[in-house]
This record gives C-alpha cells, structure tokens and sequence, in this order.
C-alpha cells in the first residue's frame, strides 16, 4: 500500500510553513541578531575557566597546581534574578549598571585542596574577571578575626577590586563576631532590585593575599512579592508534575500492557523495541553528559560540593531508572497504538512496517513533511508565546541544567531532542488518543446503539486529543516559563495541530516534527551561546533528521528483499 498525499494539501503544508518560519525568524531569531550586531559576545570554555582557576589560585591565593586534588567548572545562574529583570523590561538597565561587575551567570570553579579545604571562584563568563570567590578552610585553620568593624572589611576588600564608596552596611549583618559584613549597593538600583555584597575576612588577609576563611561574594536583593510568587509558582509546578504527568503516565503504562495484549492480534510485539532502545540509550548518553547541569542549582544554594555531588549521583541514578522504565512503558505504547489504530482504521496504516515495500519512501516523505511541520509549529509557538507575554505577563528565565555551557560536550546536547520526538509521541499521541478515541467512540455506539456518523466520529478525535494533550502539557510546566499555566495553555494548543498531523500524515511524520522543531530550538540556542564551535555542532543536529531520513531511504533499499510487497 503506498502511502500519497494530495498535492493540494501538501502546497497548503509549504506555504503555513513558510509563514511559520517567517514569524519564528522575526519575532525569536532576528531580534536577538541585532542585539548581537550591536553588542557581540563570546563566552569563556570550560577549558579556559579550568586554566585561569589554576593560574589565579598560585597567583593569589598561593596554592600550586600539585595541591589541587580536583578542579570542577559549573555554570551557575541566578534564574530568580533574570526572571525578574525580564519579566519587568530591566534587562537592559541591568546590563548598563551591574552586568560587567555583577553578573548573574557565571562560570564557578571549584578546587578541592590537599588539605580538605575548598577554592571557589567565579569568573565573568566573558570577560574571564574574578568577580566572587570563597576560600573554605580545611581542618586546623585559623579561626576568624573576633571582631571586624565594617570599614576594615570593606578596606580589606578593596584589594579585590570592590569600590568601598558604592557600599554601606546593613545593619545587624554581623562582624564582631565572625569577621562577616553584609553591604547593600548605593547605586540606583533596576527596579525595586537591590545588590548584597558579603565580606568575610580571613584571620591573617590582607589585599596581597587571601589565607583559608576569606569571602567576597555578592547576591541580588529581589522584591519578596516576586519570590514569593516565584515560590508559589514552583511548588504548584511540582504538584501540577505529579498530578497530572507521573500519576496519569502509570496510569498509561499499565493500560497499554492490557491493551497490547487485547490488540495483539492487529499488531506484532516486535513493534516499538527498536526505537524504545534507541531512546533510552539517548536519555542515558544526554544524562551523563549533564553532571555539571544537575550540580548547578544545588550549589547554587549553597550546598557543599560533597553533598551535592552524592545528590547529584543520586538524581541521576534516579532518572536513569525512570528513563528505562519510560522506555518499557514506549514499547508497550507502541505495540498497543498500532493495535488499537490498525482495529480502529483497518486499511489506513498510521505506522508503517519495514517489511512494507514502500516504507523508505514513506520515511523520506516524513521527514520532508516533518520540517514542513516544525516551522508551522515554531511560527505558532512564537505567536502563542507573544500573546501570553502581553495578556498574562509570560516571562522566561534561565535554567542552569538546561544550557549547553554546563554540558560536558555541547554538541552532544541536541540529541536530546530525538528522546523527546520518539518517546512522546509513541506514549501521548499515538497511544493517548488512540485509547481516549477508542473509548469514546465505542460509548458513542453504546449510547446511539450504532455505530456514530463520520461527523461524530470526527468530533469525538478531537475530543480524545484533549486528556493525552494534557498529560503532555503538564509533563512540561517544571521549565522556566512563568507563570506555570502558559506552558498548559501554550501546548494544548499545539497538541491539538500535532494530533491532527498524526492522524492525517502518520507516526513517522510528527515524530520527525518534534525531532525537528527541537533540534532547530536547540541548535539556535547553540548558535547564540556565544561559545566558539557550537555553531558546527548547531548546524549538523538542524540538518539531522534530513539525515536520518536519508539514511532509512538509502538503507531500506538496500536491505529489502527483492519482490517484497506492501503489506
């Protein structure tokens, strides 16, 4: 059975995707590239950071490279910050007042001693600057000065380059008895923002060098109304993951072990395996490249490098767990969606079979069509997401564990995008509506006691896509997208098309969609960092589903049985 599409159709497909890319390039792509003409940035490697940690901790912290047990780079982010500058239009003022000095990304370099004591520095992503540090004293160090009066800390600092004029000290911040100070910022501030600098001097410093137990390190003050709102956004963001993604999600699991036995008659259980492996070998590859990203938040909150790095194991023991029983739970998806559309369109073949003569043409016209589609769905995302900026007050913030500068290979970081494509779209869209359809078209015939019109047939998919579309929705509401419901309302909305898609083109198509869309998303995320070499790596994951799809043409042909029929 060969599998055409009316040239109609796909004319209307080129055209909504020539206008998708179009509002994807002016309203995301271009905006950022004049901003870039004006002001161009390159950031540091991780590489880089590593080599000037080590000069900088001989040059003035005194501490030879034979005494560095271990040197780790992590990029850290204060989201709370940027959040609240983007969602208030501070960006700009930000970055002409506090941005070179203050930054609220940095690279964090922690250099763990002979003597069990710790070096933290942070470096300015760009310029390379020192810009905080700690030095945590190992066992038998001096203890801190018993009493410190402000303008000593401040002098003292000083010598780290801080502009004692531009601080006054907050009142009950400490001192006299642990050498601490706490300083707010004088300067006019972004906003209702205030800047925090902590000084804690070591027993013996002064600004030639910074024995075990000094500190200079900053933080921004933000409104309490906006944390607090931050706050309740992200618990309602953890309780709306659980609730309505991981509980339904085992729900679906064990509904398609059932249904995969009770379809099997219209299926094969060889379905689905292939592709079950190859994400969770994806998932697992993409985990272990992110060490740096899970570590980050946790230090960024202060926890110590020890405990963060058994939370960290820990957490990704964990994903891996889940990751393979989401695999399972893709396989089974899988066969049970074949059965249950095979029972349902007996003739129509939404996921065609390798054995299938035509099936390498099928997958190249997927791919082909999958692009098509991913412009479509970049130009509505960006359209949706502009209009919650102005009804709702949209605003994204930073997310450290999700950008390649905490990737221990960026490149590797746009694959990621394929575990997303296969997993999601086997589970939610092929297995979801498929089920929902089922069972609202048999209470249909139970309740008219026949079989519904076409018309009510019709209207009951598009009312089974809205519970899987949900699942999907709030699977992503943990990102950092606030306020938290614009994710439900951002990819309903796109379900509904992506679910029209995969009943009227196949699996194959949205699976190369969504493989698509994210590769393009995260390849221009990866043209944007500023890093040197990402752009490559960029490029060649954009183009990777014209390549995947060339790849299974060129393979099925050359691996079919010659006189093989459709099936």
């Amino acid at each position: 059975m060969t599998h055409r599409q009316p040239a109609k159709l796909d004319g209307i497909l080129r055209m909504a995707a020539a206008a998708g890319l179009l509002l994807f390039l002016f309203l995301q792509v271009f905006p950022f590239i004049r901003n870039f003409a004006k002001e161009p940035f390159q950031v540091l490697t991780r590489e880089e950071v590593r080599q000037r940690a080590e000069a900088l901790a001989a040059e003035r912290f005194g501490t030879e490279a034979g005494r560095i047990v271990s040197l780790d780079v992590t990029h850290l982010t204060d989201s709370r910050a940027t959040g609240y500058f983007s969602k208030y239009g501070l960006l700009d003022d930000y970055e002409e007042t506090w941005y070179a000095d203050f930054p609220a990304d940095v690279y964090r370099a922690d250099l763990r001693l002979d003597d069990g004591s710790f070096l933290h520095l942070s470096f300015h992503m760009e310029s390379g600057n020192l810009v905080s540090w700690e030095y945590e004293a190992g066992d038998g160090a001096d203890a801190a000065p018993a009493s410190v009066r402000p303008e000593d800390a401040l002098a003292w600092a000083a010598g780290w380059g801080i502009r004692a004029g531009e601080w006054t000290p907050v009142a009950d911040s400490g001192g006299e008895a642990d050498g601490e100070w706490t300083f707010r910022h004088r300067g006019g501030p972004p906003g209702e923002a205030g800047l925090l600098l902590t000084v804690r001097l070591p027993a013996s410093g002064d600004a030639e060098g910074a024995p075990a137990g000094g500190k200079i390190a900053y933080r921004f003050e933000l409104p309490e109304a906006f944390t607090a709102e931050l706050d309740r956004q992200q618990e309602r963001a953890l309780r709306w993951t659980m609730l309505g993604n991981l509980l339904p999600q085992a729900a679906m699991f064990l509904l398609a072990v059932i249904y995969a036995g009770l379809y099997g008659n219209y299926t094969s259980f060889r379905r689905g395996w292939f592709l079950a492996a190859l994400a969770f070998l994806i998932y697992f590859v993409v985990t272990l490249n992110m060490w740096s990203g899970y570590r980050a938040d946790l230090l960024f909150e202060g926890l110590p490098v020890d405990e963060a790095e058994t939370a960290v194991f820990v957490t990704m023991a964990v994903s891996v767990m889940l990751a393979m029983g989401g695999a399972f739970m893709t396989y089974f998806c899988a066969v049970a969606g074949d059965g249950l559309w095979n029972r349902m369109e007996p003739g129509k073949r939404l996921w065609p079979r390798w054995r299938d003569a035509d099936y390498g043409e099928r997958a190249y016209d997927a791919m082909k069509r999958g692009y098509l589609i991913a412009f479509i769905l970049l130009g509505l995302q960006s359209v949706i997401f502009l209009a919650l900026q102005a009804g709702l007050g949209a605003f994204a913030t930073t997310d450290a564990s999700q950008t390649a500068y905490n990737m221990t290979h960026p490149w590797v970081y746009p694959v990621y995008g394929w575990w997303a494509a296969i997993g999601e779209e086997i589970q939610i869209r092929f297995f979801g509506i498929g089920i929902m359809r089922l069972w609202l078209i048999g209470l249909a015939a139970f309740l008219l006691r026949k079989a519904p019109s076409a018309r009510t047939a019709a209207a009951l998919t598009w009312l089974a896509m809205i519970p899987p579309n949900l699942v999907w929705a709030f699977g992503h509401v943990g990102y950092s997208i606030y306020p938290v419901y614009s994710r439900l309302i951002e990819l309903v909305l796109l379900g509904f098309l992506i679910g029209w898609f995969m009943i009227r083109f196949g699996l194959m198509t949205v699976i190369f969609a969504h493989a698509a869309l994210d590769a393009v998303l995260i390849g221009t995320q990866l043209l944007t960092d500023g890093m040197p070499g990402d752009a490559w790596a960029a490029v060649a994951f954009m183009a990777s589903p014209a390549l995947v799809g060339w790849a299974i043409l060129r393979l099925h042909r050359l691996l079919r049985k010659p006189g093989t029929a459709a099936a």
